[in-house]
């Protein structure tokens, strides 16, 4: 066989993402047919990739579905809730601006009350005062 259809370990756990200690633990097992000993080095067919490579990916896919259908899952639920919450502020709002209108009205009925007012204060006959006497014009009746 030759050796550029082999590699090491150490190159194996790098191209699947893994570390290489897990490599190791299966060299024992399932990988063992891919293993070839090279100079009393470790060496594994390149084949092992077509083998490890759907295996882990599927795993690591439907792990991947179960992490992400969570995620989903608390972002929906989130979003129930915000969405209620948008609803509670969305009334609120609507009565506080029922309550301003109101209030814009009051304030401009009061001022027209205050122009009304000021309108008759100047329509009215000024009257006269009568002059104040002194003390003693009045008791001298002057």
């Amino acid at each position: 066989m030759d050796t550029k259809e082999l590699l090491t370990v150490k190159e194996v756990a790098e191209i699947l993402g893994v570390s290489v200690q897990a490599i190791y633990n299966r060299l024992e097992t399932d990988l063992k047919p891919y293993l070839k000993i090279v100079n009393g080095k470790k060496r594994l067919n390149k084949t092992v990739l077509q083998y490890i490579t759907p295996k882990q990916n599927s795993s690591d896919f439907k792990e991947d579905v179960k992490i992400f259908k969570e995620v989903l899952n608390i972002l929906e639920k989130q979003n129930e809730q915000l969405s209620k919450e948008l609803e509670i502020k969305n009334e609120q709002i609507k009565e506080l601006n029922a309550r301003l209108a109101e209030a814009h009205k009051m304030a401009n009925n009061a001022q027209q009350l205050h122009c009304v007012d000021k309108a008759l204060e100047l329509q009215a006959p000024v009257k006269d005062e009568p002059k104040k006497q002194r003390l003693i014009s009045r008791i001298l009746k002057r």
